[in-house]
C-alpha cells in the first residue's frame, strides 16, 4: 500500500532540523570493482533483453554510479539545506568494471538460467544455469535479469553471514542505466541498493506509519515513511524537515541528489568492517569511464543505423567539434570517414560490423549508436 505522507504547516514557518557536523576521514581514492552478471532466462530468447544489457548500457551504468557517490548530481534542493552546509567530500569513490584490462568483457558474465519469476537461489546456482558470485571478499556481484514477476526494479541483500549466494544486488534490465522507466528513469536504481548494501536504511527505518525508528544516521533527519514522485521543498514529517531527496528515499530519480556526509561515513565504516579487502583490489581497468559524458547536447541521426550515412548535428558551443573519434563496445578505436556538409558531420558507416558504438565530439560529449548489420 502507498504511503500517504501529511504535511503540517505552522504559521510561524518551517522549521529544519540542521545537519550537524560529520567528520569525513580524509580518503584517497576508493576503489570497488563491480562484476555484472546477465542472466537470461534459458526458456527463450528475449530480444529486448538483449538489447537494453548491451555493454554500453553497463558502461553508462557505472558513470551514473560514480557521478552520484562523488556528488555531481547535488541541485537546488541541497543547497537548500539549512543551515547552509558544504558536502564537498574528500574522498573519491572510483566504481569500475572488474578485470576489464581484457576488452572490458572478463567483469561482464552472460549465461542462460532457469531463473523465472522471484526463484531467487536460482539466480547463482550453477546446475540450473545461474552464474556462481565472484569473492564477495574482492566483488561487488550486481546481477540484472528480468524481474517484471516480482514488480521490483531491483534489490540488495543485507546479510551478516556474508555468504556468497546471498550478498549480492539484482536490478531488473528494464531500469539498468538511462532508460524508459517513468519515474525511475536516470539509473538510480542500482545507486540506491549499493547504498543498502553498504549498510544504509531508508531514512524512516523499520516504521512505515510513525516516528519510532529511523536509519541511525545523524545528519538525515527521522521521517514516518517514503515520499514519492517529486513533492515541493520542503516536506515535514516527525516534527522536522525531511530530506526526501538522497539516494536512500523512494522519490523518482529526477528528484534524487546526493548521499549526506553522515551516509557516506557509514558506507565508508561498512566497508572497512565488513568487506576489508574490497578496496584494496588493484585498479586494472583501462576504460576511462569519465570520458563517457553522454549528453544531450548533439543531435546524431539515424540511431540505429543499418548502412548509408551517420549524420550529426552540432551546436557551436560545443568546442573541438572536429575531432571525432568511434570506440567499438570492446574498446577498440574504428576509423571513420568524416565529411561536412552545409554544416552537418556526415559518417561513412558501410563498413562497420554490427554492434554498439560510442562517438567521441571533442572532450565534452559522447553518443551511443546502434548499427544493424546487413
Amino acid at each position: 500500500m502507498k504511503k500517504v505522507a501529511f504535511v503540517f504547516m505552522f504559521t510561524f514557518g518551517w522549521v529544519f532540523t540542521p545537519i550537524t557536523d560529520v567528520e569525513i576521514r580524509c580518503q584517497s581514492t576508493i576503489n570497488i570493482p563491480i562484476v555484472f552478471h546477465v542472466v537470461h532466462n534459458s526458456a527463450g530468447t528475449n530480444h529486448e533483453f538483449e538489447m537494453g544489457v548491451l555493454f554500453g548500457k553497463i558502461y553508462e551504468q557505472v558513470d551514473i554510479i560514480n557521478k552520484a557517490f562523488n556528488g555531481r548530481f547535488q541541485g537546488d534542493k541541497t543547497t537548500k539545506m539549512s543551515p547552509t552546509v558544504s558536502v564537498e567530500q574528500e574522498h573519491e569513490f572510483r566504481f569500475y568494471i572488474a578485470g576489464c584490462e581484457s576488452a572490458g568483457r572478463r567483469g561482464i558474465v552472460r549465461t542462460n538460467s532457469q531463473f523465472t519469476g522471484c526463484q531467487i537461489p536460482d539466480i547463482t546456482n550453477p546446475s540450473l544455469g545461474g552464474s556462481t558470485p565472484w569473492s564477495i571478499d574482492s566483488f561487488i556481484n550486481v546481477y540484472v535479469a528480468d524481474l517484471e514477476a516480482c514488480g521490483l526494479s531491483g534489490f540488495s541483500t543485507q546479510c551478516d553471514s556474508l555468504s556468497e549466494e546471498s550478498s549480492i544486488i539484482v536490478i531488473d534490465y528494464r531500469f539498468l542505466g538511462r532508460n524508459n522507466m517513468e519515474g525511475l528513469d536516470r539509473g538510480f536504481t542500482l545507486v540506491h541498493e549499493l547504498g543498502h548494501y553498504f549498510g544504509l536504511s531508508h531514512p524512516w527505518g523499520n516504521d512505515l506509519d510513525g516516528c519510532i525508528s529511523d536509519d541511525g544516521i545523524e545528519d538525515t533527519p527521522n521521517q514516518s515513511g517514503p515520499y514519492y514522485g517529486c513533492p515541493s521543498f520542503p516536506q515535514r514529517s516527525c516534527g522536522s524537515s525531511d530530506y526526501y531527496f538522497t539516494f536512500m528515499d523512494y522519490v523518482d530519480d529526477s528528484c534524487m541528489e546526493l548521499f549526506t556526509p553522515g551516509q557516506i561515513n557509514k558506507m565508508i565504516a561498512t566497508l572497512e568492517s565488513k568487506y576489508p579487502f574490497l578496496r584494496t583490489n588493484k585498479v586494472n581497468c583501462d576504460i576511462d569511464y569519465a570520458r563517457y559524458n553522454f549528453c544531450d547536447l548533439v543531435d546524431l541521426y539515424p540511431n540505429p543505423v543499418s548502412n548509408g550515412f551517420l549524420h550529426i548535428n552540432i551546436p557551436e558551443n560545443l568546442h573541438n567539434h572536429n575531432h571525432i573519434q568511434a570506440v567499438n563496445a570492446n574498446g577498440k578505436f574504428i576509423k571513420l570517414s568524416i565529411e561536412v556538409i552545409d554544416e552537418v558531420i556526415r559518417l561513412n558507416v558501410n563498413n562497420l560490423n554490427g554492434g554498439l558504438y560510442f562517438f567521441m565530439i571533442g572532450d565534452t560529449c559522447t553518443k551511443k549508436v546502434l548499427v544493424h548489420s546487413e
